[in-house]
């Protein structure tokens, strides 16, 4: 099952379709944190997405990522696709979050080539990836390629239906989402009601450390790892003290800095690991058993 951190924000996405009447009022109102559509169909900028960056950052709100809405169904049209949204955003976001979910995208083992073809191009140019999609997109079609798809995911479910929400509405945790992955975030409504937006708005409760960092890593000892040794395999969407004990031998290595000392095994822990295995000689499978443990011992 995946994982979430105990932190969660409000999270506002914008693009082409919505119109802000006051990027300030936004900020007032307690939105702090948006996510911004920047390619579309013709793989240009979104009509508005220079527009809601520019007022975004002008007002405080801080742009944590970029979404692209996807068409493509084969490899070569995802390269093309994600060679255009790099350059668009142009280093100005660093996490890229593919939005799954036109009824046009295959739903076999195709879609792992695309999305993987996206995923490739994204990291090659040094940035951080993540897949946007509904649940039921996600429990047909891609919850049974769990292991194939490394990725974190921010998923729609909207379990009141098109009832209106404020900022200030509670939202009924019991209806969050539960996948395979670990989950970044959660859109709970496309009919939010935000002051200086014109019009309805998508609102998602968001689970990611690139908000906040809150591992206090200042007491990790760096001469014997302070961990349990798991007994069990350690992989993709792990989480605990085995997934820590891991994560300690990567910080030793130099392969993540401590506050990745989460234990969640998300991907930078996955692209870590498999850099250890892979220096260490064995199968860089991202995989931690027993051959990668005794490795890890005998290197400190």
């Amino acid at each position: 099952m995946g994982k979430t951190t105990e932190i969660e924000e409000l999270v506002l996405d914008l693009s082409g379709w919505n119109e802000a009447e006051s990027y300030a009022a936004v900020k007032a109102s307690g939105v702090n944190y948006v996510v911004l559509k920047a390619v579309n169909k013709r793989l240009k900028a979104d009509k508005k997405f220079e527009q809601h960056l520019k007022g975004c950052n002008e007002a405080g709100m801080k742009v944590i990522a970029t979404y692209h809405y996807s068409y493509a169904t084969t490899p070569e049209a995802a390269r093309q696709a994600a060679s255009a949204w790099i350059r668009i955003v142009n280093v100005r976001c660093n996490l890229f979050i593919l939005d799954w979910e036109d009824t046009s995208l295959p739903k076999d083992s195709k879609a792992l080539e695309v999305i993987n073809a996206y995923a490739d191009e994204i990291y090659k140019a040094g940035y951080q990836f993540a897949v946007y999609t509904g649940l039921s997109w996600y429990n047909s079609y891609l919850k049974k390629y769990a292991d194939k798809l490394p990725y974190e995911f921010w998923i729609a479910r909207y379990y009141a239906g098109y009832k209106g929400f404020t900022i200030d509405d509670s939202v009924n945790a019991k209806y969050m989402p539960v996948i395979g992955h670990n989950l970044i975030g959660w859109q709970y409504t496309s009919s939010g009601n935000i002051p200086g937006i014109k019009g309805n708005v998508d609102l998602s409760r968001w689970y990611n450390l690139l908000l906040t960092n809150n591992v206090n890593t200042s007491k990790i000892p760096a001469d014997c790892n302070p961990y349990a040794e798991p007994t069990v395999l350690v992989r993709f969407g792990t989480h605990g003290e085995g997934t820590k004990w891991v994560q300690w031998y990567l910080w030793r290595f130099g392969l993540i800095d401590e506050s990745g000392i989460d234990g969640i095994f998300g991907i930078k822990t996955n692209v870590a690991v498999k850099e250890s295995q892979k220096r260490l000689g064995t199968i860089a499978d991202g995989i931690v058993g027993k051959i990668t443990r005794a490795l890890y011992r005998k290197i400190c």
